[in-house]
């Protein structure tokens, strides 16, 4: 086992920050003993991170051929006017086109994505012969904005309630190897949201000024676990939680009005986070979903997987497959994923 290897075994993650510093987090939950067992190994731990990106980074496809076989896939069934929806430009069209072909390989389902400016019509019209439907939506949230695309996500949602009676949203630099009938199974219940499990980072804090504004929430950042805080990447929802989404939306559109969104933490979320209270313990989330993060490569991407929702989430600036290029898969309703390394 590597030292990384053993680092993560012990419940931490550990990263490279731009400073050139060792990054470990949850630090605050750190023994003594565990702490000096990393200070006294930084160097080795650099050269392991700084390996691992060099093996993604020069990797044509984290997903190689050999894991689709000739067989069939075992697919579930969702029922009518239940849709799979996300939304993505030009920047995060690969992460799409992973997303799509890793849902519809394990659900048969209707996939919505949401085009915010696609220039390569060869990889769309390849997704659109999956069954990938495009769509357009009025965007409130000037596109003027850093991260404009992520914060008009709660129009996307609405405008899919629309034709739907559950939506599973599925942020673009997500992916999916099995069936979502657990994730739909919750959502018909409640809001579905996962946490950030034992993650606790500061920057999900929302700016002081917003509160000059809005009321804070009853929860404040750092006051309990991290398992209380939303990651909008993933989330459920039925026409029930509309007014829910109709919050948020508006406080979206008044912290522009009022020039405060971009002290938004993470953009959507911050402003989603603050309409639910933070209360995530209460109906607004698969309670103890033991969010893992299972990769943090030097410099490159993070990856959480959440639980049993089987769904992972590449953070971070770089993504997997960011330098992916002449994508053609076969179709995924006539091959296996059988990638075990990801099923263990």
């Amino acid at each position: 086992m590597s030292i990384v290897q053993k680092i993560r075994s012990m419940g931490y993650e550990v990263r490279v920050k731009e400073n050139g510093n060792l990054g470990v987090s949850p630090w605050s939950s750190c023994t003594n003993e565990d702490r000096e067992f990393i200070r006294s190994r930084k160097a080795e731990i650099k050269r392991e991170l700084q390996n691992e990106e060099s093996k993604i980074v020069s990797s044509p496809s984290v997903f190689p051929y050999e894991f689709f076989q000739e067989r069939k896939p075992e697919r579930f069934n969702m029922p009518d006017r239940c849709t799979v929806v996300t939304a993505t430009d030009e920047n995060f069209v690969n992460g799409v086109y992973l997303l799509a072909w890793t849902v519809l390989n394990a659900n048969n389902t209707r996939f919505v994505c949401y085009d915010l400016g696609i220039k390569n019509a060869r990889i769309k019209h390849q997704m659109q012969k999956w069954g990938v439907e495009f769509k357009s939506v009025d965007l409130p949230i000037s596109v003027d904005y850093n991260g404009w695309q992520t914060l008009n996500k709660p129009w996307y949602i609405d405008d899919a309630l629309n034709y739907s009676d559950y939506v599973l949203w599925l942020d673009a630099d997500t992916w999916y190897y099995k069936h979502l009938d657990k994730m739909l199974e919750i959502t018909k219940d409640s809001f579905f949201i996962p946490d950030h499990g034992r993650h606790c980072p500061q920057f999900n804090k929302n700016d002081q000024e917003i509160y000059d504004i809005v009321s804070p929430p009853k929860i404040k950042w750092g006051e309990r676990a991290a398992n209380h805080w939303p990651c909008a990447g993933i989330i459920g929802c039925s026409k029930k939680d509309l007014a829910t989404i109709q919050e948020w939306k508006e406080r979206l559109v008044l912290l522009q009005d009022k020039d405060l969104i971009e002290r938004l933490s993470y953009f959507d979320q911050g402003a989603l986070q603050d309409v639910i209270d933070c209360d995530l313990q209460n109906g607004f989330v698969w309670n103890n979903l033991n969010a893992l993060r299972t990769a943090s490569p030097y410099g490159v991407f993070r990856q959480s997987f959440y639980g049993f929702s089987n769904i992972y989430h590449a953070g971070g600036e770089r993504k997997p497959w960011a330098n992916w290029n002449n994508l053609s898969w076969p179709y995924p309703t006539e091959v296996r994923w059988s990638n075990d390394s990801n099923k263990k």
